[in-house]
């Protein structure tokens, strides 16, 4: 069933969820992420990565100012650890969750932490990365959105002129990162804004030069229940990342458009099922009925086949745009 949201109704939404201080608090996270860039690409040129792992940047913490920068650790999209980014060459690794979802794979027995060069790291990163490709975690959302990023930085063809918004954003050092953003989305129309904020998924530069889109990406899982909100969702996003880009020079430069706010896109990303089209098409349709607060906004989805136990990659079977 379609929410029958339009997004004059998403975007209104949006705006009476948006508090001040939320404003205030990512304005100054937004800024210390812009200013910690060059300290931030060179503690990511001291980092050896390794295959299947990918690092995420906790936005709050460089925001923070910890003492030591902290990276997460993920496996097949799944977080197993974290890294510090300390002064010093040891580059102290942490394993996280490993005894609810990685039993068995940290050797290091009465070792909360280790260098990051340590063969024992190594020898659980390689366990935790076979456990999150084989077991109940990797139909979780997280490893989706891993092998989609893997799947935007490798396949020319199914991303064809797109490019992933990391941190930072102007190097090919930069990681992935989930944009902080004033409202949280959570369902259709009329329970779509959670209390405080909430987070984008993944972020594309679609386009070349001033043609290009800000696409902000929804990702849903091959279980996922909530596929005809998802487009909702992303709508939310989109506006509430409209709300931020013209607010300063700091969210611009921070996504890689240091000149001027793009057009964006909202674009959902579901499993392809003869159902999922239905619904993605009629939300398509609900939405496009009113959209003069937002005109410059795109919408699309996109439908993907995903084998996680083999490959692990994903492919883009099909796109849909508004009717």
């Amino acid at each position: 069933m379609s929410t029958q949201a339009t997004v004059d109704d998403v975007v209104e939404q949006v705006q009476q969820g948006i508090k001040d201080r939320q404003l205030a608090r990512l304005d100054n996270i937004a800024r210390r992420m812009v200013e910690a860039e060059a300290e931030v690409t060179n503690f990511l040129r001291t980092i050896r990565k390794r295959r299947h792992m990918m690092f995420y940047v906790n936005a709050s913490s460089i925001a923070e100012r910890k003492p030591s920068l902290q990276l997460s650790v993920r496996a097949h999209g799944v977080q197993c650890g974290r890294v510090e980014l300390t002064g010093s060459k040891d580059r102290p690794f942490t394993p996280l969750h490993h005894e609810s979802v990685f039993p068995g794979c940290w050797e290091a027995s009465g070792a909360t932490s280790l260098p990051w060069k340590h063969p024992s790291v190594r020898k659980y990163l390689e366990r935790a990365e076979e456990v999150a490709r084989t077991s109940a975690v990797a139909t979780r959302e997280a490893a989706v959105e891993a092998a989609t990023i893997r799947s935007i930085r490798r396949d020319r063809r199914q991303w064809r002129y797109q490019a992933l918004v990391r941190y930072p954003a102007r190097t090919n050092l930069g990681v992935p990162y989930q944009l902080p953003v004033p409202i949280r989305a959570r369902g259709g129309a009329g329970r779509l804004l959670g209390d405080g904020a909430g987070h984008t998924d993944l972020l594309t530069r679609k386009g070349l030069g001033r043609s290009s889109r800000l696409r902000v990406l929804e990702l849903k899982g091959p279980r996922a229940g909530d596929v005809s909100a998802s487009l909702d969702q992303a709508v939310a996003y989109a506006a509430a990342l409209r709300t931020l880009m013209t607010r300063g020079e700091w969210y611009p430069k921070l996504l890689g458009y240091p000149k001027y706010v793009p057009p964006l896109e909202a674009t959902a990303v579901v499993a392809d099922s003869k159902k999922a089209r239905a619904e993605i098409r009629d939300a398509l349709e609900s939405l496009s009925r009113s959209i003069a607060t937002f005109p410059e906004l795109r919408l699309s989805a996109l439908f993907y086949r995903w084998e996680p136990a083999a490959s692990g990659r994903i492919e883009i079977t099909h796109e849909q745009g508004p009717a």
